[in-house]
Parts: structure tokens; sequence; C-alpha cells
């Protein structure tokens, strides 16, 4: 009995995290809709689960008939979930740069294998079995299951690790979290036989998919996954706080140099790649504890705490070098190339901390017009 009242609450969460995402201006369509029809798919699971479970037993040729469909949808939707899933968490950790086409056979191959197995259940017992009194038993082939979900677990983790270095720490910590409860359902299937808590898991694993999302919405700009303007403006009250006694506060503007060029002759999708590629550049070649934020159109600041300028430097070299690299092995038809100011937070030389950024954005335009001089 406590089964299904397990289920009932985990219903009942999942209806308000669908419902909550829904009355927000979730501006991500492909990927709310993804969201959404997990959620909707392990709501579907938890019915499923215990009406096999409040039927078990019951004799009668309706029951078993419905019993029959139950289990049968119960294994045609596990990989469809599984495959939900990841490409869910591939979307918020590569966004429009991501690409599943190349998985779709995988997943249409265990699908089918599903649907096989199922149907030759209904003598051969493989995944599920219902005796002459409707009492459901599992297969022994029912690990197979468990084995799709596992996979999940598995191939999510390893999407996650990936891109440890991209990632901030919290958004590492929430998207590697998304595998434990799963994690820990699979582990007490296998220790305590029968005990069932896979989809209950899932909810949970939702849950903190949605916290995620959340904490995204706020703070994080949606195209680059950097940091937004109001995250930026956040970390300029802090500015005069922040500094340690033998380290000084530096801050860069970046601007993209033909920008609009690059929208004019390209479209302004390609446009968008060349943000999400430039945040990653500029990302990756800063430190950990260095905040990144894209603070409008094709304009980027950086934020970061250096003992002297040699350290401002190695940023910025680092950035070159990227950018370089990426010039030199990108298929697009268009370099990347920047303009920007950069210098340090002294309290006894700038009014307030808008003056200070206001200085840098200031030297940012003059790189940017000597360049268009020398052109």
């Amino acid at each position: 009995m406590y089964e299904i009242q397990n289920n009932i609450l985990s219903i009942i969460i999942a209806f308000v995290l669908f419902f909550s995402l829904r009355s927000q201006n979730y501006q991500r369509e492909q990927v709310s809709r993804t969201f959404s029809i997990l959620v909707w798919m392990t709501i579907g699971m938890l019915v499923i689960e215990s009406i096999v479970l409040e039927l078990s037993g019951i004799s009668g040729s309706l029951v078993n008939i419905i019993l029959i469909v139950s289990l049968m949808l119960y294994g045609f939707c596990a990989p469809i979930i599984a495959y939900l899933t990841v490409f869910y968490l591939e979307y918020e950790i590569y966004g429009i740069k991501f690409s599943f086409k190349k998985k779709h056979i995988m997943y249409i191959i265990v699908l089918l294998i599903s649907i096989i197995f199922n149907i030759l259940s209904i003598d051969g017992h493989y995944l599920f079995k219902i005796t002459n009194d409707n009492i459901v038993e599992i297969g022994f082939l029912s690990y197979y299951y468990v084995f799709i979900v596992f996979a999940t677990t598995v191939i999510s983790f390893v999407i996650t690790a990936k891109q440890k270095k991209t990632l901030d720490n919290k958004d590492l910590l929430a998207l590697t979290s998304f595998s434990l409860p799963i994690t820990f359902a699979i582990v007490m299937f296998v220790v305590f036989d029968g005990s069932n808590l896979i989809w209950n898991s899932f909810v949970v694993s939702i849950l903190i998919s949605y916290t995620f999302v959340q904490i995204k919405i706020t703070s994080k700009d949606f195209l680059t996954g950097l940091f937004n303007k109001r995250e930026f403006e956040y970390q300029l009250n802090r500015i005069k706080h922040s500094s340690r006694k033998n380290e000084k506060i530096y801050g860069m503007i970046i601007d993209l140099d033909d920008f609009k060029q690059i929208n004019d002759e390209y479209g302004h999708r390609e446009g968008d790649f060349a943000l999400v590629e430039a945040g990653t550049i500029f990302k990756s070649s800063v430190r950990a504890k260095d905040f990144v934020s894209r603070i409008g159109g094709d304009e980027f600041a950086i934020i970061f705490p250096a003992e002297d300028t040699e350290v401002a430097n190695q940023i910025i070299n680092r950035i070159h070098e990227n950018l370089e690299t990426f010039n030199k092995n990108s298929a697009y038809k268009y370099d990347l190339k920047i303009s920007y100011g950069f210098d340090f937070y002294d309290e006894t030389k700038f009014s307030s901390v808008i003056d200070f950024f206001n200085h840098i954005d200031s030297m940012m335009y003059q790189q940017k017009n000597t360049v268009k001089t020398i052109k």
C-alpha cells in the first residue's frame, strides 16, 4: 500500500512542477516542451505502476487485459523516457550547438527491442508474467528496464563530466546531482529485490533539474550560458567588499568586432553561433573563480581578482591564443575578432564602480576605433 502512496505523492509533485513551469514565460520552447513531455511520461509510468499494484491478484478477464496493456505501455515508455532525459540534459549543456540526430538510431533500436520483448512476454514471460490468478510477477529479463535507466544515468554523468571545464561549479553540481536519486533507486532495486522506487526517483531528479532551470533563468544568459546583465550588476555591487589585502579586482569589457557584418552576411542564427563560440572561448580562458557575463548584444564582461597585472595579462593572452586557435580550425566563414578595455579597480582613482566600468568601456571603444582607423 505504501508504494501506491509514494506514487501518489510523486505524481502530485510532478503536477506542481509542470504547472509551475507552464505559468512562467519560458523562452526555450524546444527544451521546455521536452521537459513537459518528460514530466507527463513519468507521471504516466507512476500511474501504470499504481494500476498494476492495485489490480494484481484480482481475478477477471477484463483485469487481465488491463494488466497486459499496462505492462506493455510500461515497457514501451521506459526507453522513451531515457531518450528524453539524455536529450534534455544535452540541450541544457550545449544549447543551440547541440545536435541529437546521430543518436536517434541507437534509441530507435532500443525502442524496437523493448517492443519485441513486450510482445514476447505475453506468452514467453520475458519481462513480466501474469499468472492464472492475475498475479503479476517479474520476468527473467525484467532487469532490462533497470539496465535502460542505469545506462541513462551513466550517459548523463559522462555528458556532464565532459563539460566540467566549461560549467560553473553550481551548474556542475546540479547536473551531476540529476543522476544521484536514480542511481540510489537502482541500488535499492538490486539489493532489496522488488523495491521499485525508480520512477519516484525520476520525480526527484526532475525536481533537481527544475531548480537548476530556475537558477539559470534568473542569473544566466539563455543563448551563451554565461551570467547575464542582472548577475553582472549584482557583482558590481560586491566589488568594493570582495577584494583581499594582496589582491586587486580587475574588470574587462570585450566587444566582438564586425559582429553586425556577420549578422548581415550570414544571418542572425550564424550570429548566435558566433556569440556562443565567443562566450565559450572567454569562459575557457579564465579560471574557475573568475566571473564571465554577456551584458548585452555582442558585449561581454569579465571580473577577476589578481595579485598583479601579470595575472591579468596571462588571461588576456589566453583569450587571444584561444581566438587564434578557433579562427585557424573553425569551419565558419568568418573570424572572431575582439576589442577590449581592462584595468583594476582603484578606489582612489574612481568615484564609483560604475565610473570604473565606464572607464574600461571607453578604453574598449578607443581600441575599436583605432582598429577601424588602421583599416
